[in-house]
């Protein structure tokens, strides 16, 4: 697939955290399996190497009950700025019949950028995505997010904010 049929999704949602506990809800695996996917899909945390060249793995079920892998490497940490990681498996859990699968490798990015005290902007640029999924992709971050939300505000409210054991940073080229 060539750049000129491809599509960037970007979601934005502002929550009441620290950069650095948004971005360790984002890289530590217990966290991750509280607030990743759409509402009402679970996802179990298999694998999360938040380095560099480090690969994560995420087995994602619906409420159908379909299972699915998503997995990727991250490309960029740093700590508590922006992730960068390329997903080359994607969740397929229950895709209407007009879509079809995601079967190239896709890159995102995100930033985390404090606008208050204790609130910070989370930016998603999803980009890479064959044109019949993107929307699928948007609302799933969205959802996501919304989690994330609970998670944050509701079930962690203890989140360190001096940092995460991840290096404070590390960049590859994306």
């Amino acid at each position: 697939m060539n750049q000129t049929q491809t599509k960037q999704v970007e979601v934005r949602r502002t929550l009441n955290a620290t950069p650095q506990q948004v971005f360790d809800a984002w890289t530590t695996p217990e966290l991750v399996a509280l607030w990743w996917g759409p509402q009402d899909f679970t996802t179990t945390v298999t694998e999360l190497d938040a380095r560099i060249g480090g690969r994560f793995c995420f087995e994602m079920s619906s409420p159908s009950g379909s299972q699915s892998t998503l997995a990727g490497v991250y490309r960029v940490i740093d700590s508590p700025h922006r992730l960068a990681f390329t997903m080359s498996e994607h969740c397929e859990c229950d895709l209407p019949e007009n879509v079809q699968p995601q079967r190239t490798p896709t890159l995102v990015v995100v930033s985390f950028h404090q606008v208050a005290p204790q609130r910070t902007e989370v930016v998603i640029h999803h980009s890479g995505l064959n044109p019949s999924i993107a929307h699928l992709f948007k609302q799933g971050w969205q959802s996501s997010l919304t989690k994330l939300v609970a998670v944050l505000e509701h079930h962690h409210p203890h989140l360190a904010q001096d940092g995460h054991p991840a290096a404070k940073q590390q960049n590859l080229p994306a």
